[in-house]
């Protein structure tokens, strides 16, 4: 005859519960050190002003020297070394119609919009995406 075994609980109850409570902060804790290491204020502001220059150079710089030239490849070409005009900070948030007024305030909270600037500079083949962008900030990070 087979006895069978009644297995038994290797935790009771009340062990569980505290294992799950363990487990439960540990992911939190996580959590926010995740969080705070890849959500800071100086990366948020970046990624903001980010945004803000590369709208205006496809939807403004571009289409404007498009506009005026007839071949605008030829018309970038010469500024790939010393780069287009300094855009101001002031300018970006100017431009854009689609920011909201919580970001603006954020923005110029945190970063002088006279001293921030931002420099354009072109790459081939000079399409609307083809530039890369040097950042001064002037922002309290």
């Amino acid at each position: 005859m087979n006895k069978r075994r009644k297995k038994k609980n290797k935790f009771t109850g009340v062990q569980k519960t505290i294992m799950a409570i363990i487990a439960l902060a540990f992911i939190i804790v996580i959590f926010f050190a995740l969080f705070t290491t890849f959500y800071t204020p100086e990366n948020n502001i970046k990624s903001k002003i980010s945004n803000l220059a590369k709208d205006y150079y496809e939807n403004y710089l571009y289409e404007l020297i498009s506009d005026n030239s007839s071949a605008p490849a030829e018309a970038l070409k010469g500024y790939t070394e010393s780069g287009l005009s300094v855009v101001y900070l002031r300018q970006l948030l100017y431009y854009s119609n689609e920011i909201d007024t919580e970001t603006i305030d954020y923005l110029t909270t945190h970063c002088n919009e006279n001293n921030t600037t931002i420099k354009y500079y072109p790459e081939p083949p000079f399409s609307k995406t083809s530039y890369h962008i040097d950042f001064i900030y002037s922002c309290d990070f």
